[in-house]
């Protein structure tokens, strides 16, 4: 149960970030779009790859991100809610810049249809993360066992975590471009 409140409350983040991320960039335009670009220009070498090598390289940068920002949860909990923070942030920056080109449900277009699954995979995963910092606490200063809750939350991610973000990324190849030419 904890589980569920943490998520919710990491959602709330997330999409408290995203506003901010947005409303700043709306004020401060020229120079997000500046730093936009150079974020995106690093993900040219992406255009040449197939289809099925672009979905794996898009999972295992989200799975690899979201394990470790859940295992760097025993800290108290601080990473993962940087993590889904500042995911949160770029989110908003991204649909403020990009809006001006596209118009807003164009760029929404481009993130929901894959960002349904993501967004909460990543979510889960930083839920646990934050989930482990409160068991890290409890083994610190209550002397309760620390271990289990660590091969559990790696259970939790690989049954749960996993297959979401491998959807998300069959998704964000396959279905989002299909969905954002549509509109």
């Amino acid at each position: 149960m904890r589980l569920v409140y943490i998520s919710v409350l990491l959602a709330f983040i997330f999409f408290a970030s995203a506003y901010i991320g947005y409303t700043s960039a709306k004020e401060n335009l020229d120079l997000f779009k500046g730093y936009l670009e150079k974020f995106f220009s690093g993900f040219e070498f992406l255009k040449g790859y197939r289809s099925e090598v672009l979905v794996l390289i898009i999972f295992l940068n989200n799975a690899i991100k979201s394990l470790v920002f859940m295992l760097a949860g025993f800290f108290f909990g601080i990473a993962p809610i940087l993590f889904i923070a500042t995911n949160g942030f770029l989110l908003g920056i991204v649909l403020a810049v990009k809006e001006v080109d596209f118009g807003f449900f164009r760029v929404l277009s481009f993130v929901v249809p894959h960002g349904i699954f993501e967004i909460p995979a990543v979510i889960l995963a930083s839920a646990q993360g934050v989930l482990l910092g409160y068991r890290f606490y409890e083994s610190l200063f209550k002397g309760k066992e620390f271990k289990r809750h660590v091969k559990d939350s790696v259970v939790f991610y690989l049954k749960y975590v996993i297959p979401i973000l491998l959807i998300a990324a069959f998704m964000e190849v396959y279905v989002t471009p299909l969905v954002a030419s549509l509109i």
